[in-house]
């Protein structure tokens, strides 16, 4: 059974502090083969002790409180006779092999759940490192990128708008210039159509006023030549009036 490494310095100070403390739970045990142990278990007794020693009082209860070890738990005389019934029922004896393979058994459980739950808290601390690494460098780059991004999309889009715009622009303004170069045409050949009207009734009416004129003055001359006449006989007559009375 290999001894605890360098890594689990934290289970090894922490179980260290309960090494010392005595529980009034825990009866002096006594590990007893029926006989005295052979010189070559004392190593392996004196190992199991050291590594019970190393462990807290609920994880040393716990082994104890295993099937076929809780006999260990009695004093000598309880122990003995518990032996005995078990020889007497035919039931075999706990062996030193036995219990340090459960407390081998409990030692590596409970490692196992001290090193799992080590590997999870240093995971944790390293993917938050990682993480606050990736927003410190990587998010300033990302918010740049995605602006940038933006911002081209946007002008991308503005320029598209324009063009459509000015292009519609140019299209209204073309048909607005021929509706007005149509509406002028049509205007300017209403404006002729009255203007030739205009004249006709121009000329038509100069005529008939030419004529009323011709014959207006006609009757003036008519009328001057006879108040000519009329004058000169009356000039003659006073003459002749004049002459007679002389």
């Amino acid at each position: 059974i290999s001894t605890p490494s360098t890594s689990d310095v934290s289970l090894q100070d922490q179980t260290l502090s309960t090494r010392c403390q005595s529980s009034p739970l825990i009866r002096p045990t006594v590990f007893t083969r029926g006989a005295r142990l052979e010189s070559g278990d004392i190593p392996m007794a004196k190992h199991v002790r050291e590594m019970m020693e190393m462990l807290p009082n609920s994880l040393v209860r716990e082994i104890l409180d295993a099937p076929g070890v809780h006999s260990l738990l009695a004093a000598q005389q309880q122990a003995e006779q518990t032996e005995i019934q078990y020889t007497q029922s035919g039931s075999r004896k706990v062996t030193t092999t036995e219990v340090e393979q459960i407390v081998r058994k409990s030692v590596d459980k409970h490692v196992d759940e001290r090193l799992e739950q080590k590997i999870k808290v240093a995971f944790k601390s390293l993917v938050r490192e990682r993480v606050d690494r990736l927003v410190q460098d990587q998010l300033p780059l990302a918010a740049d990128l995605v602006l940038h991004g933006a911002t081209e999309g946007y002008r991308d889009q503005f320029y598209e708008d324009c063009k459509m715009n000015e292009a519609s622009l140019l299209e209204m303004v073309d048909e607005g210039r021929t509706q007005v170069q149509d509406t002028t045409n049509d205007c300017i050949a209403e404006i002729n159509d009255t203007i030739q009207n205009q004249i006709g009734e121009l000329e038509s009416w100069s005529g008939e006023l030419s004529t009323s004129i011709g014959e207006q003055l006609a009757r003036l001359g008519y009328w001057s030549d006879k108040f000519a006449r009329s004058s000169a006989s009356d000039r003659y007559a006073k003459s002749m009036s004049r002459c007679k009375s002389i």
